[in-house]
């Protein structure tokens, strides 16, 4: 909100429950089009606010586990992976769509997995292959073949970035 210029004297964002499957949203004032752009073209710039996406890493990677939606979400994944029939025990492969920072993949990975990263903003995928713990592909995902096959596909505060397409 802040990057849209929205003051935060009389803020007030709501949030609202599903009735019927009890997912949370929040509802705050709409911003335009051409303002949600602007925060794109500025992602990076917006969210690390001075400081280096290296810096912002290395912080979230060291929060202790309790602290750390990442390292809470990576132990849910793994606790539903272990019972999961199908799935080999050598040669796991996973793919993170819109990796960003990379903090859950590094963090997933931990576990003998390899991983594959797609991340579209240059500054995160540079930052990516600084870490070199897994392949880094710059760019929008579509599904390429050639990238492999996956045992799993993560994709974590992408779908906001996806714009609408209209049907032809």
């Amino acid at each position: 909100e802040a990057a849209l210029g929205v003051s935060k004297d009389g803020y007030q964002r709501d949030w609202v429950q599903c009735r019927q499957c009890g997912a949370l949203t929040d509802q705050h004032p709409p911003a335009s089009a051409e303002a949600l752009k602007s925060i794109a073209d500025r992602y990076s710039e917006i969210d690390f606010q001075g400081s280096s996406i290296r810096a912002k890493f290395d912080r979230v990677m060291g929060l202790p586990p309790e602290q750390s939606d990442n390292a809470q979400r990576v132990a849910r994944i793994h606790e539903f992976l272990s019972r999961w029939p199908l799935l080999s025990r050598d040669a796991r492969r996973a793919l993170d769509v819109g990796a960003g920072m990379g903090v859950f993949l590094a963090q997933f990975l931990r576990s003998g997995w390899t991983g594959v990263a797609v991340e579209p903003d240059p500054v995160a995928a540079a930052h990516l292959r600084e870490i070199a713990t897994f392949e880094v592909v710059e760019g929008l995902y579509f599904g390429e073949p050639e990238l492999g096959q996956f045992d799993l596909i993560t994709l974590n505060k992408v779908v906001e970035h996806v714009r609408e397409r209209s049907a032809s």
